[in-house]
């Protein structure tokens, strides 16, 4: 996974000619999405190409079996022979996409969503795509435009989703890797990926060709066959929010309005969360399956220079608790101009459209749907448990405030909502049913 799923994904951007398969597995497509979302900045990940570079990059020998800051005298001594020449130009576009959070040539170089959707007929090989939607570290985001980018250079493409984290979706136990559900796929490595190798390195005729083009699992643990992403089942369903706090499925006038936090995020200590705003629809009257993107548009206005917008979904079920489904996040002042942010955007109206992180979530009658927007996750509303797990600690952002008032101009505002009606559940593992 991680290191080795993104040198999959850098390889299918320019192949060798021998390259039969990548297996891209909780990987990175966009190395500026890993490291800011939309401009806000993602915790350590920001500097990843620096720390990274120290650990690894410095050394000539490399990982497997070389030199590193652990050793410090064979490592200084391989560092003052043989330096990696873009050591300068990683170094000081680290720090500034820290400082300013600008998309910028350096970034568009590490963006492989954006390269292989330039160059759709350039010869590649097959994929099989893996990715956990409970990651927090290589998060789903990775998948947006990804997918649509492989599937329009017309590759043999598989795609897998479930409810695992930063690993292989593969547990020995019923907790450790799957957000708290019965065990993942306990035929990963024994059935699914050897039939994939061996039908595209030795030719065998394993039936894996047959199998569905999509498996996801939803939150409720059930895997379910799809013959594409996104699902054909998925109907964009559109809700509207109101002055009054709810969420409608008729269009809305009038305001709202949240403050940002104050402060740089990066201890409890640094920051006040803010005041956001929070809108619930009626009880739902049956089982909702969302799959795929959860979708906002809005226009929103600041009263000071620089702001953030954070938007949560959430289930709230009858007793008051209630769970995370998706997130997004946005820097106001990269809304226009995500390569060249804005100084200040004090009374602009800015016009934003962004998808949330891809999930399949089973939302159970009676519960309410809740989206809160302001400038943090609602820390408020995280559970207990493992801080690499989406759905307990949210996504990994720092965002900087200083306090604005962001009026959102609902007659502007759309929340679309993925429903799936799909219910091909699996029962057979991933052959054909």
């Amino acid at each position: 996974v991680s290191y080795d799923g993104t040198t999959a994904n850098e390889l299918f951007v320019d192949p060798p000619p021998s390259l039969a398969t990548v297996i891209p597995m909780e990987a990175i497509s966009d190395y500026y999405r890993y490291s800011f979302n939309n401009g806000i900045r993602r915790g350590t990940n920001s500097t990843f190409t620096t720390y990274y570079y120290a650990i690894v990059g410095l050394s000539p020998v490399g990982l497997e079996g070389g030199v590193g800051p652990t050793t410090p005298g064979s490592y200084v001594t391989a560092l003052s022979g043989e330096p990696c020449a873009d050591q300068l130009t990683i170094q000081q576009e680290s720090v500034h996409g820290t400082l300013t959070a600008d998309k910028t040539a350096y970034w568009d170089d590490r963006d492989a969503i954006a390269l292989v959707r330039s160059t759709p007929t350039k010869k590649r090989p097959p994929m099989f795509f893996i990715e956990g939607y409970q990651d927090a570290n290589v998060d789903p985001l990775m998948a947006n435009g990804y997918l649509e980018a492989v599937k329009a250079t017309g590759v043999p493409l598989h795609i897998w989703h479930g409810q695992w984290v930063h690993a292989y979706p593969q547990s020995t136990t019923t907790t450790d890797l799957c957000a708290d559900k019965s065990p993942c796929r306990g035929d990963f490595y024994e059935s699914f990926l050897l039939a994939w190798l061996d039908h595209w390195l030795l030719g065998k005729d394993t039936g894996v060709l047959d199998a569905p083009m999509v498996q996801t699992q939803g939150d409720d643990g059930v895997w379910r066959h799809e013959t594409d992403w996104p699902p054909p089942g998925v109907k964009k369903t559109p809700l509207y929010l109101s002055a009054s706090h709810q969420l409608l499925t008729t269009p809305t006038t009038g305001t709202a309005q949240y403050t940002d936090i104050t402060g740089d995020n990066t201890e409890p200590t640094d920051y006040t969360s803010g005041t956001p705003v929070e809108f619930v629809s009626a009880p739902l009257p049956a089982t909702l399956r969302l799959t795929g993107e959860v979708h906002l548009e809005t226009t929103v206005t600041a009263d000071a220079a620089q702001g953030n917008l954070v938007a949560t979904l959430l289930e709230r079920k009858p007793d008051g608790t209630q769970r995370y489904l998706s997130f997004m996040a946005i820097h106001l002042n990269h809304v226009e101009n995500l390569a060249s942010g804005d100084s200040d955007v004090t009374g602009k109206a800015l016009t934003i459209s962004e998808n949330f992180f891809m999930q399949d979530n089973i939302v159970a009658a009676g519960s309410t749907l809740v989206l809160n927007i302001g400038g943090l996750v609602p820390t408020t509303h995280t559970t207990s448990g493992d801080s690499s797990n989406l759905l307990n600690s949210g996504p990994n952002i720092e965002p900087i405030g200083i306090g604005a008032h962001v009026t959102l101009d609902l007659a502007k505002t759309t929340l679309t909502l993925p429903v799936n009606s799909s219910t091909t559940a699996e029962t057979i593992g991933w052959k054909t049913q």
